[in-house]
């Protein structure tokens, strides 16, 4: 099978190789997925170039966790049925060393999820990675039906999830938006109220569409008090963060980067404050299960409904992998990057 590559950690265009590679046979309980379009996520990058002191543990590797696509072959104890199947593929190459950039791509029957016909091949495939993070962000610390839930830099692709799933769990959901500029494109993404924690606002703001703004810094939040905040970036926005909660609130913080002296330094003592810190794929399998599963029912549900969409920043073949890892790197919120599988199927 033809399949992108690594034997060695470092920058993209230095280690990444695109050759053939014996097609994998799927095991007892895992299937074999024929991909169409693999999702580059940072942590994908961060793996290869050896970021937040990640080693290789398997001698060569095939990147990326996410990946979208239709199952060719059932390995044993696998319902032949699902033979067929449109699919999309969740934590490919975590604890794994072949992931989704590659014609095939062999999971666990539960990592590959089935796909509506309604949802795109590149919706399907950038799911995984970001849904997974804004969906335990936002449930970690269990059901917010009826609660306030703030979820920061709504514009990014974990935090549109928890966007999205806080509403279909009949949360409120406050967009702590980090300017103003955001607001528009926060409240389309489905938040009730936006709050900007930043500089003096470029604009006026109409009182209808937002909270009001008072000087620099904290946003003046009118609405209910706060129950969990779901945030990337402790370190700078800690103070607000805590305003914004009520006593006996709960944080849950993602991504690598944790301050701990923002805790220690902070008035979330003196509050009472919970803080969790969450990932995609750093935990054990067995204790990722359950967890797995009502991700993958609430995503595909949110897909399926319209009420998720990733914005693509790019689009690459896979023989200009080491170009989608380098985009991957600066796109931000501007959304996820697609290297496209099979040009026919896409």
């Amino acid at each position: 099978m033809r399949a992108a590559y690594y034997q060695q950690q470092g920058p993209a265009r230095a280690v990444l190789r695109v050759g053939q590679l014996p097609t994998p046979k799927p095991g007892p309980g895992e299937v074999r997925v024929r991909i169409v379009a693999s999702g580059v996520h940072v942590g994908d990058v961060n793996r290869r170039r050896g970021g937040h002191g990640s080693t290789m543990a398997y001698p060569r590797v095939i990147p990326h966790n996410d990946g979208a696509g239709t199952i060719d072959a059932v390995g044993p104890g696998v319902d032949p049925a699902r033979l067929g199947e449109r699919v999309w593929v969740m934590l490919a190459q975590s604890q794994h060393p072949f992931g989704t950039a590659a014609e095939y791509s062999v999971v666990p029957s539960a990592h590959a999820v089935a796909l509506p016909d309604e949802v795109s091949w590149e919706q399907g495939a950038v799911v995984g990675s970001p849904g997974i993070t804004g969906h335990r962000a936002l449930l970690a610390n269990g059901s917010v039906e009826g609660k306030t839930i703030v979820v920061a830099a709504p514009l990014g692709c974990a935090t549109r999830t928890a966007v999205a799933v806080a509403r279909r769990r009949g949360a409120g959901v406050v967009a702590a938006a980090r300017h103003v500029s955001e607001a528009d494109a926060a409240l389309d993404a489905g938040a009730d109220h936006v709050v900007v924690i930043g500089g003096e606002p470029s604009q006026p703001l109409a009182a209808e569409r937002f909270d009001r703004i008072a000087g620099v810094g904290l946003a003046i939040y009118a609405g209910p008090d706060v129950d969990r905040i779901a945030e990337v970036d402790l370190a700078s926005y800690a103070g607000p963060d805590v305003e914004l909660l009520k006593a006996a609130g709960t944080l849950a913080l993602y991504g690598r980067d944790v301050a701990t002296g923002s805790l220690l330094g902070s008035p979330f003592p003196s509050k009472q404050i919970a803080v969790r810190i969450v990932s995609n794929d750093d935990l054990p399998e067995r204790a990722d299960a359950e967890a797995d599963a009502d991700a993958a029912r609430d995503l595909t549900a949110a897909l399926a409904a319209g009420d998720l969409r990733f914005p693509i920043a790019a689009r690459y073949p896979l023989e200009r992998i080491a170009e989608a890892h380098d985009a991957a790197q600066r796109t931000g919120v501007a959304g996820r990057v697609v290297v496209v599988v099979d040009d026919a199927a896409a």
